[in-house]
């Protein structure tokens, strides 16, 4: 599930797998911004079975803070 979470944020994000670690910071390192924020909890949404608010998606700083969070919720 990780492997799929890391590859789907560089698709959505347009970044390289290689830069989607798990202390990567989403807008900091990885250049999200609140339009890709939105795209990206959609697609999360769709992969996961979840629902993700632009509210979470606020407070998630890294992708590991994405794992977990979709750990958590489902």
């Amino acid at each position: 599930m990780t492997e799929s979470i890391q590859v789907l944020i560089a698709q959505n994000l347009g970044v390289d797998e290689s830069r989607v670690t798990e202390g990567a910071r989403l807008r900091e390192d990885l250049g999200m911004d609140e339009i890709s924020s939105v795209e990206l909890a959609m697609a999360l949404d769709e992969l996961t079975g979840t629902e993700t608010t632009e509210e979470d998606m606020s407070e998630l700083i890294t992708v590991q803070d994405i794992i977990q969070y979709l750990q958590r919720a489902g």
